[in-house]
């Protein structure tokens, strides 16, 4: 049973979720991308209700997921449709965004780790991914 509840307010302009496994990811070395259980989470199967449309129907702007050791940003997705009709597709987005940060399980040494919290208010949140030897910006995002 999912209960749902009234989420934003003027004092909660934000909806983000996190899970383990993704919707999406486009991993070349990992079969896991296009497995089973990425579809179950998304879309359910029988008597198992999927997450997708939820997400869409009550409004979530930004999903963290992991297990996959590896960092992708998405454009605003739902039901495998991209939203990128606008010059900044990120600005009031029209579907969720969802990010893919699954390097914490990644078993290479990296102990880095930005003291620095990410700035973000009621209307914006700056993302910044950078890896521990490369200190310029990667993939810096206004949302």
């Amino acid at each position: 049973m999912i209960v749902v509840f009234k989420f934003r307010s003027r004092t909660r302009p934000w909806i983000v979720t996190f899970q383990h496994r993704p919707f999406y990811c486009s991993n070349e070395n990992s079969k896991e991308c296009s497995a089973f259980e990425n579809r179950l989470i998304r879309k359910g199967f029988l008597t198992m209700p999927g997450l997708e449309d939820l997400y869409t129907k009550h409004g979530v702007d930004m999903g963290f997921w992991g297990h996959e050791h590896s960092y992708e940003r998405f454009l605003p997705v739902n039901n495998r449709v991209i939203y990128n009709e606008t010059g900044n597709p990120y600005d009031n987005a029209a579907a969720p965004i969802y990010i893919i940060s699954g390097s914490a399980g990644c078993h290479s040494g990296h102990a880095w780790f930005d003291k620095k919290p990410v700035p973000f208010n009621a209307s914006s949140l700056r993302l910044n991914p950078r890896p521990p030897e490369a200190p310029e910006m990667k993939d810096m995002r206004t949302v």
